[in-house]
């Protein structure tokens, strides 16, 4: 149940933190990555810019927003970020 509510927090919320995620969930910081490398094969860092590159890649193919709206929606600091 953890893991599921950490995975929804984390792509209601794509510029959330790790931290947001911990408090989110009432967990430790060691306990949320060792339930995504248990469960998920993968830390939550990981999972976190899978979701954005995921979102990121719909709103490319599915709208007219320019790359600096699409980083911006899907939670990255720069544009910097999503190209590279």
């Amino acid at each position: 149940i953890i893991i599921e509510k950490a995975l929804d927090y984390m792509q209601s919320n794509l510029g959330c933190t790790v931290d947001s995620v911990v408090k989110e969930c009432n967990i430790s910081r060691c306990y949320l990555f060792k339930i995504f490398k248990e469960k998920l094969g993968t830390t939550p860092i990981k999972m976190k810019q899978k979701f954005q590159a995921e979102r990121g890649e719909k709103l490319l193919s599915t709208t007219n927003l320019s790359i600096e709206e699409i980083a911006n929606e899907v939670g990255l600091e720069s544009v910097a970020h999503f190209i590279g």
